[in-house]
């Protein structure tokens, strides 16, 4: 059930033929660029917005036919576009990348897209619009002058959760980093914590790709660590300890690119938390050398009352994951450095 509306999107995309060559070419953006929780320059801005700016220019008429020529694959990357020049508002306060967004919403064939990730990419153009001092209306009315009425549905209630603010609305929340603003995940819960977890899990996020295996494209606050992953059966001193966490964020990755592993078939997620008092931190730790299964490995570490989770595994039934205790070692440097230099 979950993957209901991307598969009709590609039943849709088989039945689908194409009424001319892709006014976007070849352009793809390249590993990366579309993660939010970073910025990433790439040159494929400039070839979707000269695409969005014609086809905002062109006739009714012209409109009606450009989106049969762009491919799933295409509608993705405008989609991508979309998301990163709502960053983009967000990091500089240029009220014309919301509206760029939603013109670049305006083109895509919804019934050949998951219709979620429309309204995701909707949502942050709208949330953007408060970094920008703009009127998220105002953003949106040039799109939805020229689109039917499905699209137009989701980009006024995009619109409309502009009252709410970013988390509540897609789960995302601006985080001020060195670099200028960023995306993290939000899973709804504040962070309470005394230390300031953003840049150890930014640090961290950066010295797991650093280290070659691993892309990570996810950072974020989180509700938990979950007791899932540890010895921690309901009740016991480690499950009591969770649950008195008072802050926790999060690192996922995928092998890198290239690496002969499909897509989110192996991960590698991370949680760094803070716990009240030093002793459970270590409790955590250590409950994570206990877990013994093929599919997952759990690397544990802590410093003060703070502590890593590092979890390794497969996705896939009956597949192995690739790493095992012994090659998860190579990590714990990265943990011990990114808990002790706070």
């Amino acid at each position: 059930m979950l993957g209901a509306e991307l598969a009709a999107a590609r039943a849709a995309e088989q039945r689908h033929v194409a009424s001319g060559p892709s006014p976007i070419g070849a352009a793809r953006y390249g590993p990366g660029a579309w993660h939010l929780w970073r910025w990433t320059e790439s040159t494929v801005d400039d070839t979707i917005a000269a695409f969005v700016r014609s086809f905002v220019a062109a006739t009714t008429e012209q409109r009606s036919t450009l989106p049969a020529c762009l491919t799933m694959d295409d509608l993705y990357t405008i989609l991508t576009f979309a998301k990163r020049r709502a960053l983009a508002a967000i990091r500089s306060g240029d009220g014309a990348a919301v509206a760029e967004a939603f013109d670049a919403i305006s083109s895509i064939d919804i019934t050949r897209v998951d219709w979620r990730d429309v309204a995701m990419g909707a949502l942050l153009a709208a949330g953007a619009a408060r970094y920008t001092g703009s009127s998220a209306p105002a953003a949106a009315a040039g799109a939805l002058a020229r689109v039917g009425r499905d699209l137009a549905e989701l980009i006024t209630d995009a619109v409309e959760a502009n009252e709410l603010d970013l988390a509540a609305a897609c789960g995302l929340r601006v985080v001020e980093t060195p670099d200028g603003r960023v995306l993290f995940g939000d899973e709804g819960e504040p962070c309470a914590s005394e230390h300031d977890l953003v840049p150890i899990v930014l640090a961290l996020a950066k010295d797991l790709e650093s280290e070659g295996t691993y892309a990570v494209h996810d950072v974020g606050v989180a509700r938990s660590l979950p007791a899932v992953w540890l010895a921690a059966p309901a009740g016991s001193p480690t499950a009591r300890a969770l649950e008195r966490l008072t802050g926790c964020a999060k690192v996922n990755g995928e092998p890198v690119p290239g690496s002969g592993f499909a897509a989110f078939s192996h991960l590698l997620m991370t949680w760094v938390a803070e716990a009240p008092t030093a002793e459970d931190a270590a409790l955590i730790a250590s409950a994570a050398a206990e877990v013994r299964h093929e599919a997952t490995v759990v690397l544990g570490e802590h410093a003060d009352r703070l502590v890593a989770v590092l979890v390794a595994r497969s996705t896939w039934a009956g597949t192995p994951c690739i790493e095992d205790q012994q090659s998860l070692e190579r990590f714990r440097p990265l943990l011990s450095r990114a808990l002790r230099e706070t």
